[in-house]
């Protein structure tokens, strides 16, 4: 056989959430939230965030949670930056 395949880990961990009753709580299948600090980008698995009078999604630490903002609404494309809720 020409290439290579994926075992299955035998440690995958069953996917469980459970609701904290807070809106802006959020849990991820990917591996980290990116958030932006006053020490530079940083990665957390602490999905407890909440909004800032700007209505910016921030951690309880005050760092700003980034997601791919567009560059211009008529295009795809993005950078990443503070997620902002209306």
């Amino acid at each position: 056989m020409v290439g290579r395949q994926v075992a299955p880990s035998p440690r995958t961990l069953p996917k469980v959430h459970q609701s904290t009753g807070t809106d802006t709580d959020m849990a991820s299948t990917a591996r980290f939230f990116v958030v932006n600090t006053t020490n530079g980008q940083q990665y957390t698995r602490d999905g407890a965030f909440q909004l800032n009078s700007a209505h910016q999604l921030v951690t309880t630490a005050g760092g700003f949670v980034q997601g791919m903002v567009p560059i211009r609404k008529d295009t795809l494309s993005a950078i990443a930056g503070n997620i902002t809720i209306p």
